[in-house]
């Protein structure tokens, strides 16, 4: 299908919608692990206190 000429502009509302922040779901097999990182997740004695 050719493009026309409109299909090299956008308006003014959806320049504005494009900077707006969105949630894009993405499938689970595009995350790559992050070795060696920083957090960790304690499931001990200490934790289970702070719950209750």
């Amino acid at each position: 299908m050719p493009l026309k000429i409109d299909d090299f502009f956008t308006t003014q509302e959806e320049r504005d919608d494009m900077k707006k922040e969105k949630v894009e779901e993405i499938d689970i097999s595009l995350l790559d692990t992050f070795e060696n990182h920083p957090f960790k997740v304690f499931d001990n004695e200490d934790l289970k206190k702070l719950t209750e």
